[in-house]
Order: structure tokens, then sequence, then C-alpha cells
């Protein structure tokens, strides 16, 4: 006879894996888009092939093992877009792996499987903006994705050390660190940090696991990270390009519109206010919810009417949910993790400074909230899949949301009625927490489902949503693709290097993204410069413009040199439909060709 815990792990397999193969079919090849961010993923790492080298030949703000694993799949595979979507699932499905075995270390298999599918629905094939980039298979940033996939199971091994104390957890903390590391610097020595400090509240509350030799192991990713990159950087020589394209990077992040609209600090208020009323909401949720489960454990009735009771109980959640919930704020739900990650960090400490309950409960407990806080910074104020960078800054945040409803709740109110159902209280909250998913995939399933119009290459097909925007570009991709011989060379600006990609054109130069923050970081003298050595045959203007940055159109509110030098140099050669910049109501696309005689 087949057990029950088999046959619980067979549905949740279940479950989660038709999840991923739904949502995959339901959105195959309509992720990135032409102009922002896509193409520099699918166009750098063919250039690595060629044996240009990262930093010294081209400029990337990110960590190198990204775009390396990325082309040597590239050489196995080929140059395609079925190789990176490849690369993009495998991540997904290690992600969702990792993070279900996380999830378990706090979760039944239930809430474990619960965690996954709200990843998958709402964060990892999230849709919110018109650009499809944020998402975990064809991603604006696959150096993201990498860093979510190490920084899951950074957190998930350094949990089972805790634990069970055994050191083989530890190395492999020290290789996910490592690995975490050489994707995103910035945001992985803060997460190398956390585990520092949680490593010395170990050593103090739980000297009986033999953590002392331990600290020297703590420091071994920082070591083993410093080493690669000085190798790397030394054996390329290509350290200044290091510093420019990603430590300046780094250190030159100033405060703008496009920082604060990310964070919420655009508008502190409106988001406090909403921060308040989503815990509002979450508090009659749990209410609802424990209040029947209480209210049924006081009487004697068999199974059916307890069946009968719960069911009536999430009737009601349910039926609140629609009269107040359901009323186009999709982006409200998850507007309380502050509140859920800092009163859970601040709770376990206390428990552990007053040696309240069991210590390694509390430790694992507080690593979980404190990288959760970590992760969570960049949108404190807007909390949710609806940010930026939400698809995967929010992973843990996101499973820590849940322990602390499910369980952290659940024990409360266990400890307050001895009659309270623990699992009729949990499963009531799954099922109604799976309804919840509804509408943020509503809104990404529409998205989806406009991407109609196809461009079709030798590199692959991607599907982009049939508007003027599209057709102008699809326009442009044709006539370079018939008119910029194979051995001539163009760069696009200020972004689209994708187009590169697409029609197979040479981008001679190690800059290819010109919108204001990295035109700020490398300077316009700079730029111009290397146009001149390397003479791009062609220079193509699009209109991208970047309103998020504060300076909406190149040429107009910024990049005015360049723009001057490309008029000086360049004769004007194809203007796809009206000038860029200058009418709202269209998109244009102008193709400068060089003038021999004049550079």
């Amino acid at each position: 006879m087949i057990k029950r815990e088999t046959l619980l792990d067979c549905f949740v397999f279940i479950v989660i894996g038709g999840s991923f193969f739904y949502l995959l079919s339901a959105t195959w090849l309509k992720w990135g888009d032409l102009v922002v961010d896509t193409g520099r993923e699918l166009w750098l790492p063919a250039q690595l092939l060629k044996g240009k080298v990262l930093y010294r030949d081209l400029f990337y703000e990110y960590g190198p093992l990204p775009p390396y694993v990325i082309s040597l799949l590239y050489k196995v595979f080929g140059v395609h877009i079925n190789t990176i979507v490849g690369c993009g699932i495998v991540l997904t499905i290690f992600i969702s792996l990792y993070l279900y075995k996380l999830s378990l270390c706090f979760l039944g298999k239930l809430e474990s499987g619960l965690v996954v599918v709200t990843f998958l629905f709402a964060f990892a094939f999230g849709y919110y903006f018109y650009a499809g980039i944020f998402n975990t298979i064809l991603p604006y940033s696959f150096a993201s994705v990498f860093f979510l996939l190490f920084a899951i199971t950074a957190l998930y091994f350094f949990v089972l050390f805790i634990k069970k104390g055994e050191r083989y957890y530890l190395l492999l903390w020290v290789f996910s660190c490592t690995a975490m590391l050489l994707c995103r610097i910035e945001l992985s020595f803060l997460l190398w940090g956390v585990f520092l400090v949680v490593a010395i509240i170990l050593v103090l509350f739980r000297r009986d696991l033999g953590a002392g030799p331990a600290e020297v192991t703590l420091l071994f990713p920082v070591l083993a990270a410093f080493l690669i990159y000085a190798l790397f950087l030394v054996s390329t020589s290509s350290w200044e390009g290091f510093y420019e394209s990603t430590i300046h990077h780094i250190l030159s992040v100033q405060k703008n519109s496009f920082n604060d609209a990310v964070s919420g600090m655009d508008n502190i208020g409106g988001n406090t206010l909403l921060m308040v009323k989503s815990l509002i909401l979450h508090l009659f949720y749990i209410s609802i919810a424990a209040g029947g489960v209480i209210l049924t454990g006081r009487f004697r009735i068999n199974r059916a009417g307890r069946f009968f009771c719960y069911l009536l109980t999430f009737c009601a959640l349910s039926g609140f949910w629609f009269h107040v919930g359901y009323s186009g704020e999709d982006h409200i739900q998850y507007r309380l993790l502050p509140v859920i990650i800092l009163s859970g960090a601040v709770s376990t400490t206390v428990a552990l400074s007053k040696r309240v309950g069991d210590d390694k409960k509390n430790i694992t407990l507080l690593s979980v909230f404190l990288v959760a806080l970590v992760l969570l910074l960049r949108n404190f104020f807007y909390s949710s899949p609806h940010s930026v960078y939400g698809f995967y800054l929010l992973a843990v945040p996101l499973m820590v949301y849940y322990v602390f409803l499910l369980r952290l709740t659940s024990e409360a109110f266990r400890f307050i009625s001895p009659n309270f159902s623990a699992s009729a209280f949990s499963g009531i909250l799954i099922v109604f927490f799976l309804l919840l998913i509804i509408p943020h995939w509503r809104i990404s399933s529409n998205h989806y489902k406009q991407r109609m119009a196809s461009i079709v290459t030798e590199r692959g097909t991607l599907f982009f949503m049939h508007d003027l925007r599209t057709v102008r570009l699809f326009e442009a991709i044709d006539f370079l693709s018939k008119h910029v011989r194979p051995e001539e060379s163009m760069v696009v600006i200020p972004e689209g290097v994708g187009v590169n990609f697409f029609t197979g054109r040479e981008n001679p130069c190690g800059y290819y993204n010109f919108t204001p923050t990295v035109v700020d970081v490398i300077g316009e003298e700079k730029i111009v410069h290397e146009f001149s050595e390397k003479r791009p045959d062609y220079i193509v203007i699009v209109q991208r413009r970047t309103t998020e940055y504060g300076y909406p159109s190149f040429g107009v509110d910024y990049g005015n040199k360049i723009n001057d030098w490309i008029k000086e140099k360049y004769g004007l050669n194809k203007i796809i439909g009206s000038y860029p910049f200058t009418r709202d109501d269209d998109y244009g696309i102008a193709v400068y060709k060089r003038r021999p005689e004049r550079l």
C-alpha cells in the first residue's frame, strides 16, 4: 500500500510540475524586448566566443560568471535564442527546487509547494510592464537570476549547517557564496555580511555545535572570489575596464527618479498607506480563518461537519476578498512584507537574547529574516512582484511571507487556544492564497496574449506586441540586414544591441548601452573617443525614451556631445518612421552612415 507521505510528495510534484509546464507553454518565446536589456544578454556571450574579453573589450556592470557560462552553452549548442532560453529554463527549475527545499526547513510539504507555485505564477513568469524582461526565463539580466539561485542555495546550506552542524554543508555554502559573488558583487557582499552576523550569533548562543573553527571558513567565499577576480583581471589585462564598468558603476549609483520609483521612495506616503492597508487586510483574513477554526474546534461534531464548517470559513474569507481585495489593486498583497520581516527579525532577536524557545530554531529563522530584509531593501516601499526587480529580489521574502502567516501565526493561535487545529488553519489559507495568485497571473496572461508579432531569424524566433514600435523595429532590422554588408559594423544608440544580434552585424566598440546612467559613468568624451578609434560604419539611433532616469530623449536631454559628433561625422542614410524623439505619436529610427573623408 502506498504511504500517505509518498502520495503527498507525488501530489506536490504534479502541481508544481504542471504549473511550470503550463506557464512555459502559455508564454513560450514571448519574453524579452527588442531594445531594452534583452539584446545585451543575447549578444554579449556571443562576443566572448569571438575572442573578446569581458571588461577589457566589453562594458559589463555585473560579475563574469553568467556571460561566460552562457558563452560556453553557445559554444556547445550554438548561438541561438533557444540556447539562452534553455539556460533560463534550467535556472528556473533549480531555483524552484531549492526554494522548495529551503521552505521545507520551516513549512510542511503543501505549504512549501504553495511557495513555489506562487513564485512561478506571480514572480518567475510575471509580466507587468510593456517590456517582458522581468522574468527568470529571458530576463533583463541573467546575472540577477544566477545570483538568485546561488543566494537561495547559500541560505539553504547555511540553515542545514545550523541545524545539523555538519562541515559538509558549510563547504557547500562556501561554493554557493563564491558563485554568488561572481554574479552580483554589491548584493552578494551584503548577504555575506548577513551570514557573518548570524555566525557571530551562532557562536554566542550555540557553542555546542562546534562552530568555532567555522569562523575562518566564513571568510573563504570572499577570499576565493577575490582570487578568481584577481587572476582573471590580471591575466586578461582588464582591471581598468572592470573598475569602470562594474566598480565605478556600483559606487556612482546616485539618487534619481528610477531608483526612487523602484524603491517606492517617490511616494513614501502613498506606499506606506498601502502597506498599512495590506496589513489590515491580512489581519482580517487571518482572523476569519483562525476564528472559524477555533469555533469549529469547540463543538463536538463529526468529520463531515467540521469539513462543512471549514468550507464556510473559506467561503466567508473568499467572499470578503472578492468584495474588497479584487479591486484593481493587484500589487497590494505583498506590501506588508517590510512589517513582517522587521517584526520577525526583532522578535527572533529578542527570543535569542532572553533564551526563549529553541536557540537553533530561532537562529535559522533569524537567518532567513535578515537575508529577506537585505533583498527587500531595493523594493522596501514597493514590495510587490509588480515592481521592476520584484521577480527575483522578493523570492526569499515570499517564503518568509508564508512562514510568518502559515507557521508562526498558527503557533501563536495554538498557544492561545488548545482546540486550535493548525492543519485546518493552514489548509484554508493555502487554498485562499492560491486564489490570491489569480489577479497577478491575470495581468501577466493578458500581456502574453498580446504578443503575436514574431521576428524569425537564423538565430531563432521571439514574439512581441504587434504595435507601431515593433513594426518600425522589424522594418529597421529588415533594412539593415539588406543594406549593411555582413563585414560592415554598426552601433545602436541609445540602446538596442539586440538589433546587432538579430542582423548579425558587428558592433566594434566595447560600449553598447548609452542610457543616461551609463553615459554618466563612462563620460561622453570617452564614448566619442571610442567611436573615433573603432570607426563603426553605421550608427543607428532608435527612439528609446529613457524617462525612468529623468532624461527622456537622447541628444536632447542628455548625450548632446555624442549626438553632435554623430551628425558631424556621419550622414543621414535612412529614416524609418519619423525622426527619433520628435513625435510621441510615432516611433522613429534614424540610420547614419559614416563619411569616410571626414574621419
